[in-house]
């Protein structure tokens, strides 16, 4: 009977240092203190432009990380809410 709770303390720990591990691979800035960066989504006027939405879509694009297709519809996208916002 005690060899099976030692057992599972053993499972406990190897869990949690798989875990623990695990956090720190995938968030490396939790053990320096530091917060992540985040880039602002939006330019300081609080809102992309058209313009700014177009050559985002371009350089996806170009890339090779957007199809034909995607490209079509973001620019429809951003030309269609241009549209109705003004």
């Amino acid at each position: 009977m005690w060899w099976g709770i030692l057992l599972f303390a053993a499972l406990i720990a190897a869990g949690t240092y798989a875990l623990r591990r695990q956090t720190l691979v995938e968030f490396p800035h939790v053990e320096d203190g530091q917060e992540p960066a985040v880039a602002p989504a939006t330019t300081t006027a609080g809102a992309q432009t058209t313009a700014d939405q177009l050559v985002r879509l371009a350089g996806l694009h170009n890339a090779g990380d957007i199809s034909d297709e995607e490209f079509s519809r973001g620019k429809e996208l951003a030309l269609g809410a241009n549209g109705r916002s003004q």
